[in-house]
């Protein structure tokens, strides 16, 4: 029949293909509900009774049958969980994936150059089939470049082609955040392409991202930050403004109080800059610096307080542009 019909060969083949890699993310999400069942010292006969026969969970754990939905959500019932948690658990029992993000995080943490050309050289071969890895790599060439010679310059080409699905898709990703937030100052020498993205980030609904993963709500404040900061600097007041209200939304939806100080933060700068008089600029000054003091005697050692010190240091000394209050998290 399909011989009379090729694209009904074609189509046939790209099924098995769908279904085989289907079969085989539900056989990880198996993997991940036992991991989850052993830890809460459920047996498996209670836990799949009435659910899932025995023979369905034998085959689903060697890839050989889908996992419904249905039989997803009461498995997660009995074990007091959501899809939530079976991703972080996903996550955490992919130990070679754990490892280059450990490796990732030390090398970064007390940098050396036989240490960064060492673990750039292991993610090198699979940059290109791995997006985090890509993403590690992308990092270290922008931040150390100058300083090893074994560290090649940044393929810009890669993060514009990023740059430019980001700026047309109309949901995005954890990646896509981390990628705002961690190539930020090269993102803004491209005017065209920062101003969409800008605009993607006011238009942020957070009962939408509350409801999403918890990590959105890790990356997230890192790009606003970087991009508010961006603005600011580039005295365009009017946008600054507008994402300074999406900062301080997403603030109060999530409670974030460490962000808080950089909002308060962030609104003296902008009031600094767009200041009329230099009289104006000198009596806000003096207010950050009140403001500064009580951030230090509350919060001494939290990283947005170094971060408000050192920025604070540039503006009295006259210095208002400089590296971003983030360079890039570690994860």
């Amino acid at each position: 029949m399909t011989k009379n019909f090729p694209f009904l060969e074609n189509f046939s083949k790209d099924f098995l293909k769908l279904r085989k890699v289907l079969n085989l993310l539900d056989k990880i999400k198996l993997k991940a509900i036992e991991f989850l069942r052993e830890k809460k010292k459920i047996p498996r006969p209670e836990l799949i009774d009435g659910v899932i026969t025995q023979s369905a969970y034998s085959k689903i754990k060697h890839g050989s049958r889908r996992l419904r939905m249905d039989e997803t959500e009461k498995l997660l019932l009995r074990l007091n969980a959501r899809n939530q948690d079976i991703e972080d658990i996903i996550g955490l029992i992919k130990n070679e994936d754990l490892t280059i993000v450990k490796e990732f995080r030390d090398a970064l943490d007390h940098p050396t150059e036989e240490k960064i050309i060492c673990f750039y050289q292991k993610i090198e071969s699979s940059k290109h089939q791995k997006i985090e890895h890509l993403r590690f790599s992308l990092m270290i060439e922008n931040h150390f470049h100058d300083r090893y010679s074994g560290i090649p310059p940044v393929d810009y080409s890669v993060l514009t082609k990023i740059f430019n699905q980001i700026a047309e898709t109309d949901y995005l990703t954890t990646l896509d955040y981390q990628f705002i937030g961690d190539f930020t100052i090269f993102l803004s020498a491209n005017e065209n392409l920062f101003q969409k993205i800008v605009t993607k980030l006011v238009d942020i609904k957070f009962s939408e991202v509350y409801s999403i993963q918890k990590t959105v709500q890790y990356y997230l404040p890192q790009a606003l930050t970087n991009i508010l900061d961006i603005l600011v600097d580039q005295h365009q007041f009017t946008q600054a403004k507008q994402v300074l209200s999406v900062y301080r939304q997403y603030i109060d939806y999530f409670n974030d109080h460490q962000y808080k100080l950089l909002a308060d933060y962030f609104e003296y700068r902008l009031n600094y800059f767009s200041a009329e008089t230099i009289d104006d600029q000198k009596k806000i000054l003096d207010e950050i610096g009140e403001f500064l003091k009580t951030v230090q005697i509350l919060f001494p050692d939290m990283n947005q307080t170094k971060q408000i010190e050192q920025s604070y240091t540039r503006l009295k000394d006259g210095h208002s542009l400089g590296k971003p209050l983030y360079y890039f998290r570690k994860s």
